[in-house]
């Protein structure tokens, strides 16, 4: 059929209501480029699979289409050995857990008359301990779990000892009476990943240390007290190698991910052409 007689039978139309029913993304953008099919046997095809479809959805009262992400960047991306970042570790892992929701839930219905769905749910790639060792370690966009590794465990726990005893150590010193005549604040604060107190600019002379930066206004200068310049470069020091981890964790889960590409994507594939049968049932 041509496009403008498609437009006059308001078939846009069409589309458009039943894509409002498509769980994800990518399964809304294959309804709205959908064209009616020219051959029989190519109809009764999708007949069958709509029916399968309202069969499982309306009589059977399963609903196994999960939401998932668009990963086909990520699918790209992850066998070049690129590091994935969290947030993109973390969608591959929510298709994981929509291809062990839907295989889960037909492998639940005992009945010869969805066919297609249970060739769909052979299809469809799960691995649950993958799936779960990615809802360990990544807790969100961007925060990974302490328990992602023992090194890392390890690294925060001594960063955050290192925290604390610098915090104490300039507490103590704002606290003494020696020091708080040159300060502009009773506080203290971070400047370039470094502790520093706010000391009035006349007096930035009367405290050992290095001056990072200053006020607006330049009454009030941001100084590091030689006292913990040592204790801040350790610091430093543990955040870079907390940041090393991160980026071996990171890798570690991409190179996974890399191996398993061509059955993510044929997961991805599946469940887009099952959520549109749904949709349109």
């Amino acid at each position: 059929m041509q496009r403008k007689t498609l437009k006059t039978l308001e078939y846009d139309k069409i589309l458009e209501a039943a894509a409002k029913f498509c769980t994800n993304e990518s399964a809304v953008s294959a309804m709205l480029e959908t064209v009616p099919a020219e051959d029989f046997s190519a109809c009764s095809g999708l007949l069958a699979r709509t029916r399968e479809a309202d069969l499982i959805g309306n009589f059977y009262l399963a609903d196994p289409i999960a939401s998932f992400d668009d990963i086909s960047e990520i699918l790209k991306k992850a066998p070049r050995y690129s590091t994935l970042s969290p947030g993109e570790i973390l969608r591959a892992g929510r298709v994981l857990r929509a291809g062990r929701i839907f295989k889960g839930t037909l492998e639940g219905i005992e009945s010869a008359e969805i066919p297609i769905f249970r060739g769909y749910a052979e299809a469809v790639f799960d691995d649950l301990p993958f799936e779960k060792e990615i809802e360990d370690k990544i807790l969100s966009e961007d925060t990974i779990a302490d328990s992602a590794s023992e090194k890392l465990a390890s690294v925060r726990k001594r960063i955050k000892r290192s925290n604390e005893e610098i915090r104490e150590k300039l507490t103590e010193m704002i606290s003494s009476s020696n020091y708080t005549k040159y300060l502009q604040d009773n506080l203290v604060t971070l400047r370039n990943g470094r502790y520093v107190v706010p000391v009035r600019a006349e007096y930035k002379n009367n405290i050992p240390g290095l001056v990072h930066d200053q006020s607006a206004s330049g009454s009030t200068v941001f100084l590091e007290p030689t006292a913990v310049v040592n204790l801040n470069n350790e610091l430093r020091l543990l955040y870079l190698e907390e940041q090393e981890e991160i980026e071996k964790i990171l890798a570690d889960l991409t190179a996974k991910i890399a191996a398993r590409c061509g059955e993510l994507e044929r997961s991805v594939g599946t469940l887009v052409e099952a959520d549109v049968a749904f949709a349109k049932a």
